[in-house]
């Protein structure tokens, strides 16, 4: 665990529980959209 991952947490802790889903929320959004458009648009596009 890197020592930005660690602050990361120590900063999610302090949060309340609405503020961390949605900072959870938005870490997974960001995932989401590295994931599907680093290379796969054709592909979700051509399912939906």
């Amino acid at each position: 665990m890197s020592g930005k991952m660690r602050l990361r947490l120590g900063f999610i802790e302090q949060l309340t529980v609405q503020q961390r889903n949605y900072f959870y929320l938005l870490e997974l959004n960001h995932l989401i959209s590295q994931t599907v458009f680093g290379g796969n648009v054709r592909i979700v596009v051509g399912e939906t």
